[in-house]
């Protein structure tokens, strides 16, 4: 299907509500804003209606977004057609996996890469962590060369479907953006099992109760 040119330009909710939180000097830094719940009580919305109802989930993001503009938050506009232009120009090998279950494993993306005719090694992958040390459900993907990368990026269009855990999703394949590499940005090997991505999303507990220790102390 085509892809308006009207959808091909937009505000990843998800990353400007982390970066708000981010630049507040309060222990409201260590809110987690991964999930749309989340980002609604990060930004001290009340939910309302069904979670999923993609009518009560579309009322819910436009309220995060006024919340983000009454506050002042910067918005970054995300330009599709501009990207994929500007990463044919470069010479990036890179790219970022965006929308993968958290509990995906190395194996499994590597498997599911290979069923697309994409194959990569477990190595070539790396996992990127929310603000609070969680999975993001994001991956930086080593393809060896720009070549490589710009074929697998040209054949992935706006995305491939993945099923993880009996659940489907679209998984875009994009160009890195600050919040995959940028300062302060975690990224680590991608876990090779169940056991080791329940561990990081344990630390993830573990980082935001410090962080929410550490900042009422502060006060």
């Amino acid at each position: 299907l085509e892809v308006p040119s009207v959808l091909q330009r937009y505000v990843d909710l998800r990353e400007a509500t982390q970066r708000h939180i981010a630049a507040r000097h309060t222990k409201q830094r260590t809110s987690r804003a991964s999930t749309l719940l989340e980002i609604c009580h990060a930004l001290h919305i009340e939910p309302e209606g069904r979670l999923h109802s993609g009518q009560d989930d579309a009322k819910m993001v436009a309220l995060a977004i006024q919340a983000l503009l009454m506050a002042g938050a910067h918005l970054t506009h995300i330009d599709l057609v501009e990207q994929r232009l500007a990463f044919h120009r470069n010479e990036d090998r890179c790219l970022c996996l965006d929308g993968l279950a958290w509990t995906t494993t190395a194996p499994g993306l590597a498997a599911w890469l290979g069923s697309l005719k994409h194959g990569v090694e477990e190595a070539a992958l790396r996992m990127v962590l929310d603000n609070n040390g969680r999975p993001s459900g994001r991956a930086i993907v080593d393809f060896g060369s720009h070549q490589c990368a710009a074929a697998v990026f040209d054949s992935f269009d706006c995305g491939q479907l993945m099923v993880s855990d009996g659940t489907r999703r679209v998984v875009m394949l994009r160009p890195l953006r600050d919040c995959d590499q940028g300062p302060g940005v975690a990224v680590v090997p991608f876990p090779a099992d169940a056991t080791a991505v329940a561990r990081y999303r344990s630390m993830g507990s573990i980082v935001g109760a410090a962080g929410s220790n550490e900042a009422g102390g502060k006060a």
